[in-house]
């Protein structure tokens, strides 16, 4: 079999007469090579693990506080119904706007409700607030 432009044919004693096309187009590894496109996956996958730690951490806190699996139920429920419904509104701004403008504002919409929950869970201000007042704001 002819190799085709920019390809190179490979012989493999194992592949017994078959022939094997590499194509450098088509390196699944390319996009790797890119420092930016690497930053932007490491920091993908760290907000990703920060918002799972954060979500585990606050179905501990309210399980703690109320003692009542269908509470814990309730607060995966409200973590869920607002993902569902903005997800096509989501979508249609970012066909519609400038994707970097807003990952800006939605990483800063998390961070300033992780900060939210940091101060909220500060022994001194928790001893304050009622049960009632703690789950409001988780």
């Amino acid at each position: 079999m002819p190799a085709f432009a920019g390809m190179t044919v490979h012989w493999t004693p194992a592949s017994a007469g078959v022939t094997v096309i590499y194509d450098p187009m088509r390196d699944p590894y390319a996009a790797l090579r890119y420092p930016e496109f690497r930053r932007l996956i490491g920091a993908t996958f760290l907000i990703t693990v920060a918002i799972l730690i954060q979500e585990v951490l606050l179905g501990y806190e309210v399980y703690l506080l109320t003692r009542d699996p269908l509470a814990l139920g309730l607060v995966g429920l409200v973590e869920a119904v607002p993902f569902i419904a903005l997800a096509l509104f989501g979508g249609h701004l970012a066909d519609r706007r400038e994707r970097l403008t807003l990952m800006r504002w939605s990483l800063s919409i998390i961070m300033l409700g992780s900060i939210g929950l940091a101060v909220l869970m500060q022994p001194a201000l928790r001893e304050s607030l009622s049960t009632t007042t703690q789950l409001a704001g988780i």
